[in-house]
């Protein structure tokens, strides 16, 4: 919860560093499911976010891979 005067969006980024570092601990990769942001409005509650999320398997390692993803050429070559 953000409270009658915090921001929720700060609450929101803690949590995702907090399941950041969940998973890394793990060894896996962070996967974010649902992020919800309620605003603090007078008389109708505190403001506060959630997050979903899931440990997965780490992508694999982009220097593994055996062709790029984009080429870059130097025009200035002859």
């Amino acid at each position: 919860m953000a409270g009658a005067f915090g921001d929720p969006s700060e609450v929101a980024s803690k949590l995702l560093k907090e399941g950041n570092i969940f998973c890394g601990i793990q060894g896996r990769e962070f996967e974010l499911v649902t992020k919800n942001i309620s605003p603090s409005r007078i008389g109708s509650g505190l403001g506060g976010a959630d997050i979903t999320f899931k440990c997965v398997p780490r992508s694999q390692d982009v220097r593994l891979r055996k062709e790029p993803d984009v080429l870059i050429e130097d025009s200035r070559r002859k």
